[in-house]
């Protein structure tokens, strides 16, 4: 994220899209992810970035309810079954969830890769980690579950919408993880 750097130069020239701004920060030219696109116009509208270790509650509210909106657009895009309302709803939801981030002052880039990086560590890496974790859902959950993909990027699914001795409903060909994942680290 750009934080306590001084933005020099922001113009509307981009390698990465026509609307992207492009920046110069310390010297270095970057271009602006979604989130840095989304917390620079906050900025520019006068919506200072939060503090993560000092959160506005009252404001994250009001974000909240600006997210909820959004969400409400999307599904009633996909009961219309309209594409153009539903990208539009999808564009939106990202565009204030990226603003509660910047309302709380958090990293939304740095969070969205350690997310990633966690989700990665759902895919089976060995031919053991596959019959693992099959094992583990068909014994300890009660689940019928199959493989696809290869190694080292194998992975387990539900076989049909079914609910587990767990009491969570898996729907049918939902990504199960592997017996070796873990949490994102989020620091």
């Amino acid at each position: 994220m750009i934080q306590n750097q001084q933005i020099s130069n922001c113009d509307s020239t981009s390698k990465r899209s026509s609307y992207r701004p492009f920046l110069t920060v310390d010297g270095i030219d970057a271009t602006m992810s979604n989130f840095t696109d989304v917390s620079f116009l906050n900025t520019v509208f006068g919506n200072q970035l939060g503090n993560m270790n000092n959160p506005d509650w009252e404001k994250a509210g009001k974000q909240l309810h600006l997210i909820q909106e959004e969400l409400a657009e999307l599904v009633e895009g996909i009961q219309n079954k309209d594409m153009s309302e539903v990208r539009d709803a999808v564009a939106d939801i990202l565009v204030v969830t990226y603003g509660m981030a910047h309302v709380l002052g958090i990293d939304a880039d740095k969070d969205m890769a350690a997310v990633q990086e966690s989700n990665l560590s759902k895919l089976c890496k060995t031919e053991a980690e596959i019959e693992e974790t099959l094992a583990y859902y068909r014994t300890e959950i009660g689940l019928n579950v199959y493989s696809g993909g290869e190694l080292p990027k194998a992975f387990i699914k539900s076989s049909e919408d079914q609910t587990g001795k767990d009491g969570k409903f898996y729907p049918a060909h939902k990504f199960l993880k592997c017996i070796n994942w873990h949490e994102p680290k989020l620091v």
